[in-house]
């Protein structure tokens, strides 16, 4: 053992001292990916349903050939059917773009205790995020138009929306998190920021879990980090859309 914790220690000072960066630094983006990757299917394998498309009251299309816009809805559907029947609910949207989700909610949860929260800089991306550059998925700087009142929107940064509303939000509503981040960055921080207000039952609902270095790299730190336990309720698009429902 001490042998073991020597040698890892003396590989560590020659490779610092050698400045091995240098050489593997081409590479590093692809060995993190290639880690998290790992994770990532690892993570499947424990906590998926098993059984086919819908087993052990969990929703599940792994594994399934292409991509369907649509089976985002159907997972809405089946989570807000399984876990919020009659509950009124606070809907919180990272990641608005032009509404369609958002808009989802609202039609379909009509409590009138109910509150919906959407955030969203509505200009684009703040740094690039796979094959899109920074300031793709443009809005057009416009909120979405929507009339219900229990719907508002918080334009900008969520670094910059998201404390400020925080310091003043107060409720015993369940809490519905629709994370459509994109980037590691904002997800880690969304749900970081969130930890505090997160109760058993509690819902997340991730849009592009799919992305190992990206949305669930962020939640794999954040879990891990606050010993966070949970379990899978659904997936579709083979895990692009995710929910997790909090233990």
């Amino acid at each position: 053992m001490l042998f073991v914790s020597s040698f890892k220690r003396n590989f560590k000072n020659l490779f610092f001292r050698l400045r091995a960066h240098r050489v593997l630094a081409p590479v590093k983006g692809s060995l993190l990916k290639l880690h998290y990757l790992i994770l990532q299917s690892e993570w499947i394998q424990k906590h998926k349903a098993s059984g086919g498309h819908l087993a052990s009251g969990r929703l599940n299309d792994f594994y399934s050939r292409g991509y369907r816009f649509g089976k985002m809805f159907e997972l809405f559907d089946f989570v807000s059917e399984s876990e919020l029947k009659g509950k009124a609910i606070d809907y919180f949207e990272f990641g608005v773009f032009k509404g369609n989700s958002i808009a989802w909610w609202l039609e379909n949860r009509k409590e009138p205790a109910s509150n919906f929260y959407g955030f969203d800089t509505f200009n684009g991306l703040p740094e690039d995020f796979g094959e899109f550059k920074k300031g793709d998925l443009n809005a057009g700087n416009a909120l979405p138009v929507i009339e219900d009142k229990r719907c508002r929107f918080y334009k900008g940064l969520f670094q910059q929306t998201l404390p400020g509303f925080l310091k003043t939000y107060n409720s015993r509503n369940m809490r519905v998190l629709h994370i459509d981040c994109d980037l590691y960055s904002s997800t880690l921080f969304v749900l970081a920021s969130m930890a505090p207000f997160l109760s058993k039952g509690d819902l997340l609902i991730f849009d592009e879990f799919v992305t190992p270095t990206q949305e669930f790299k962020a939640f794999a730190d954040f879990a891990s980090a606050w010993y966070l336990k949970y379990e899978l309720l659904g997936a579709v698009n083979n895990y692009h859309q995710t929910a997790i429902k909090i233990c």
